[in-house]
């Protein structure tokens, strides 16, 4: 094979491959909530494939432990990187933004629904959106707010954050968009982009 075909080969398998977020390589979580260690080198070289060596150069300096990355800094380290991102949907008033948008939405499936109606946040992290609705109190009874991640240490400080705010809302460790996993009369939000999944009413 000549260097120019393979370089073409290379380039393509680059193109092909999808980028990812550091984080959704740091943890290895069953969905019964068991923990298996994450191979640093796995994910340098999962960051590599795909061209991303900026990325990969930032995971190298993670801790390890026998090979593994350090599972006490990991989950610091997304715990630091919520709060951030918390600070920033404070900001920019999502939580405002997020009940204007839902607004129309609840009311439809009030009229529509047989269940109470459910507000699902898909990958909560800590739970702000979920927790900014919760304390609007713009829904009144009859709505649920749930949030869902598939980070058990994400789900249990943002339900920490709710006690310790006295909200009505409540955090789950899963995957709310596995099969069986969505909500009957529910609006699930993901990376705010909404999701409505009306069920018929016969």
């Amino acid at each position: 094979m000549s260097r120019a075909v393979g370089r073409a080969l290379r380039l393509t398998l680059l193109v092909r491959l999808e980028p990812v977020e550091i984080t959704d390589l740091l943890w290895s979580i069953a969905p019964d909530g068991n923990r298996d260690q994450v191979s640093a080198q796995e994910v340098l070289a999962a960051l590599r494939k795909r061209g991303q060596r900026r990325a990969a150069r930032i995971v190298s300096r993670f801790p390890t432990r026998d090979g593994a990355l350090d599972p006490a800094y990991v989950d610091a380290l997304a715990v630091r990187v919520h709060c951030e991102l918390q600070r920033l949907g404070e900001e920019l008033q999502f939580g405002r933004r997020v009940a204007a948008l839902l607004t129309p939405l609840v009311e439809e499936l009030r009229h529509r629904a047989t269940s109470p109606v459910t507000i699902v946040d898909v990958g909560c992290g800590l739970g702000y959106v979920i927790r900014s609705l919760a304390a609007r109190r713009e829904f009144g009874d009859g709505v649920e707010l749930l949030g869902v991640d598939r980070n058990p240490i994400l789900a249990e400080q943002a339900t920490r954050l709710s006690q310790a705010e006295d909200l009505q809302c409540r955090f789950v460790f899963g995957d709310a968009l596995a099969p069986g996993g969505a909500i009957e009369q529910s609006i699930q939000i993901k990376d705010l982009r909404f999701r409505q999944f009306f069920r018929r009413i016969q």
